[in-house]
């Protein structure tokens, strides 16, 4: 019995131990939710800020971002919301519009791409697009409705940043933009309007043919182009303003009056210049009278060709109703155009009249100028590390006053403040502007050594005239 007593104590001390010995049940914790990456896809768009309830960031080299699964992610380019979507493995400006049903042809979608590929550090998306810090910081807006028309909008943001900072942004018009993403995307599409024609190249390329113009397009309330500005970036001052009127039935101008500004962007000389189109909105031709239109008096230049950058390489000309031959174009790397051929009727080789070398941030460096095969002039022009011109030396073979030599010599604000002028070496004028804006011009007689000096005060009208023998002694006075 107490053998029984001893084993039954036993058992129950064992069955004690066992139930103080056993782990406590524990709810397992919720998992995390899944962090999932996605790809902002114009071509892979590097630099964009993005943003979502628990994630945020900046898209790298493949466009990518992260966020959790059921987020809406929000795309800025500084300050400047481009617009959301909820979080997939790709994204597109399509997705993000807030357009209902936007598409490809959505004027939303074709603005989003064009402003973004006009950040594009090195203007090639198709390696991919590359935002630029230094650009966005400069960039003053902090809203953009890209349901709006953009054009006139990315000028001017061009010229802001690219005037502090030389980023060397070059605005992308809407149409192109949409071509390359409709590309992208594997999506068919085909240009249309002003842009689809070329019209902006063609304008922006018929007066100034190098990188180192920047222009701005404004339009009417009607979203017809007005006027259009040209401005020479170092420095920066007005060159061009036209103005456009008589527009057909596809709201497209038919004509512009062309002013060619001075300095001070005050108005300087003008030309009247006439448009026509062909069926597919490219422009046919320019058409120009010195005061209306008149076949009497018209000049017209047929464009012929037109490249893969959309740059016109060959135009005829024509005089009064007849034809006097054509103009070839040719372009170096940076998109200048560095040659200029032409056609005479009765040839079958073209001649070239000029060949222009450029820097690196599209200002001229050296234009010569030919007649048949003779070098008739030669042009260096040199710039300061600001890329401001600093000098410009000009060389001209004439019979007459044999290699005639100007040297021209600018400020910072390219106002023209010294020029010299050299007959074989020998100087024989020099020009003087003084800090009070007056200005004196002196002649010299290269045989006998006399001279005079005019002077003009601050309307360049001369007040005064001083002659002077060669031994510098005043003579007269007028």
């Amino acid at each position: 019995m107490k053998r029984l007593s001893i084993a039954l104590v036993l058992a129950c001390f064992s069955l004690f131990s066992c139930s103080t010995e056993e782990e406590p049940e524990v709810n397992p914790a919720p998992s995390e939710p899944a962090l999932l990456t996605g790809v902002f896809l114009d071509s892979p768009v590097e630099g964009l800020i993005y943003k979502t309830n628990t994630q945020e960031g900046i898209t790298n080299s493949a466009g990518e971002f992260q966020f959790e699964e059921g987020e809406t992610v929000s795309f800025f380019v500084g300050s400047v919301k481009i617009g959301e979507a909820k979080g997939e493995n790709t994204i597109t400006p399509i997705d993000i519009a807030v357009t209902p049903n936007a598409n490809i042809n959505s004027s939303e979608v074709k603005n989003i791409a064009a402003f973004l590929q006009t950040f594009d550090a090195d203007k090639e998306p198709e390696n991919g697009i590359q935002i630029s810090d230094e650009a966005v910081e400069a960039m003053s807006l902090t809203e953009i409705d890209f349901r709006n028309p953009i054009i006139q909008l990315l000028g001017e943001l061009v010229m802001e940043i690219n005037m502090n900072t030389l980023a060397d942004l070059e605005v992308v018009f809407p149409e192109e933009a949409t071509n390359h993403l409709a590309q992208s995307l594997e999506l068919d599409y085909e240009m249309s309007g002003l842009e689809g024609g070329a019209f902006f190249h063609i304008v922006e390329s018929w007066e100034t043919r190098t990188r180192n113009v920047h222009w701005i397009h404004e339009f009417d309330s009607e979203g017809k182009i007005s006027k259009s500005k040209a401005f020479e970036k170092y420095p920066w001052r007005p060159l061009l303003s036209y103005s456009y009127s008589d527009y057909n039935t596809n709201g497209f101008p038919e004509f512009f009056t062309g002013d060619h500004l001075r300095a001070d962007g005050s108005s300087g000389f003008t030309l009247n210049y006439y448009f026509s189109y062909e069926e597919n909105s490219k422009i046919e031709s320019f058409s120009y009278s010195p005061s209306s239109m008149s076949d009497s008096d018209l000049y017209v230049w047929k464009i012929d060709a037109i490249d893969e950058e959309r740059r016109v390489t060959e135009v005829s000309i024509f005089e009064q109703g007849t034809s006097t031959g054509s103009t070839l174009y040719e372009f170096d790397d940076l998109n200048n155009s560095n040659k200029i051929l032409i056609y005479v009727n009765g040839t079958s080789e073209p001649k070239t009249i000029e060949e222009l070398v450029f820097t690196e941030f599209g200002s001229l460096a050296i234009k010569k100028m030919y007649d048949g095969s003779r070098l008739t002039q030669l042009t260096n022009r040199h710039y300061r590390e600001d890329y401001t011109p600093e000098k410009e030396v000009r060389i001209d073979y004439r019979d007459s006053l044999p290699d005639l030599k100007t040297i021209e010599f600018k400020d910072e604000n390219g106002q023209i403040n010294r020029i010299e002028k050299y007959t074989a070496d020998v100087l024989f004028e020099l020009f003087e502007r003084l800090e009070d804006g007056s200005s004196t011009n002196t002649v010299y007689n290269i045989e006998d050594g006399s001279y005079y000096i005019e002077y003009r005060d601050t309307n360049n009208q001369k007040y005064k005239t001083e002659y002077y023998d060669a031994d510098g002694n005043l003579l007269s006075t007028e």
